[in-house]
């Protein structure tokens, strides 16, 4: 079985990766079960692709369609007929499941799969930086400089990028909530926006905004838009002042959230304003960006930029309901899955391709554009369950 079979010099021999064992649904433990079959709400779930003992693989959910083409490359051959109808070769499901680990590929008198596989191709890996995305990719290098951390660790350093230092003077300044509350002009802000007949709240991270008559005219097939405004911590109340005029003056806002506390005070993404379609979002950038020109940006990574310097961007949120995002930000699910391909890589250590490369590759090829940090309108679904 170790020997691929004969084909045509051109032929791609590909196997099904050894290090792994496709374990039926029916025999997992119940935790297991019910975890993999709320993943999958549409029923398509076979079981589990386990990684052997000792080995560095995840454990992957696998659907009817991996599980079937999983058992016929156990015997190393070229991609199956049925496959081949469905999926093309170059198609983003097979590179995929190579990215992943899950399939090989013959590479001289071996297979390789994950970063080893893109690594032989380094050109298609190093054309995917884009140069309009600094500080994303920015954010990508120094969490590869970081050495070995936690994925989840190292997701928070992704997320919290270009967040301004807790320094002593700061903590002087603005010892408590009621002081960083001060310093925003939060009340006053109240005041003016219960006036225009808005409702507030708060919680442990933010003080929210939600618009009298919000124009959330949106399906549930249909994402929320989010607009960054991310000045210098120092000049948030100017900008939160010309947010809220705007949002008073009657623009097409969902509503507004403003983060809270210290910690708050110090992150990029300081400010965000909802928006039910991107027309809205960006009629509203359009007469904000005059207003807050005098502002110095702080570019908020995993968004796309409005302005050079940062200063307004803009993102989006899953279809309702948010399948596989329920207890996190669109961002923070980007930033959990880039630390995943990042650790990835650099187990892998292929010396041809930086962990960054592959964890921004890997992430477009599930679909997400690399300047936008978001899928297509249609891919929405599919994004947050093959992620």
């Amino acid at each position: 079985m170790s020997d691929p079979p004969p084909a045509s010099r051109d032929a791609v021999i590909y196997r099904a990766n050894r290090e792994y064992s496709a374990v039926l649904l029916d025999r997992l433990p119940p935790d297991e079960q019910a975890a993999l079959r709320s993943g999958h709400p549409d029923g398509d779930v076979y079981g589990a692709l386990v990684p052997r003992a000792g080995s560095d693989l995840a454990v992957r959910s696998l659907s009817f369609e991996t599980a079937l083409l999983f058992f016929a490359l156990l015997e190393p051959g070229p991609l199956p007929a049925f496959a081949a109808r469905s999926i093309r070769e170059s198609g983003t499901t097979v590179q995929r499941l190579l990215l992943d680990g899950v399939l090989e590929v013959a590479d001289g008198d071996g297979f390789v799969s994950g970063p080893r596989y893109l690594a032989g191709r380094v050109a298609a890996a190093q054309a995917v930086e884009p140069p309009s995305q600094d500080q994303s990719i920015a954010a990508l290098r120094y969490a590869q400089a970081l050495g070995p951390l936690p994925e989840d660790d190292l997701a928070l350093r992704l997320y919290g990028y270009g967040r301004r230092p807790l320094s002593p003077a700061l903590r002087r300044r603005l010892p408590d909530r009621a002081a960083v509350a001060s310093a925003l002009g939060a009340d006053r802000v109240g005041h003016v926006m219960r006036a225009c007949g808005w409702m507030g709240s708060e919680d442990e991270h933010w003080y929210h905004w939600l618009a009298p008559r919000p124009n959330d005219s949106r399906n549930a097939d249909s994402p929320q838009y989010k607009l960054y405004v991310s000045p210098l911590p120092a000049e948030t109340r100017e900008a939160l002042d010309q947010v809220v005029r705007a949002c008073g003056a009657g623009a097409h806002v969902i509503g507004f959230k403003v983060a809270a506390g210290l910690g708050g005070f110090c992150r990029p993404d300081r400010v965000v304003a909802y928006f039910a379609d991107f027309a809205a979002l960006s009629a509203f950038a359009k007469e904000l960006s005059a207003d807050v020109a005098g502002c110095t940006g702080v570019a908020v990574p995993f968004t796309a930029p409005i302005s050079a310097d940062g200063l307004l961007s803009w993102g989006a949120d899953p279809p309702r309901p948010a399948r596989g995002v329920r207890s996190t930000s669109w961002r923070m699910w980007l930033c959990r899955r880039l630390a995943h391909y990042l650790r990835v890589a650099r187990a892998a250590d292929t010396g041809a391709l930086e962990p960054w490369q592959f964890a921004l590759h890997r992430l477009q090829v599930s679909g997400i554009d690399a300047t936008s940090w978001t899928p297509s309108p249609a891919s929405w679904t599919e994004v947050l369950e093959t992620g």
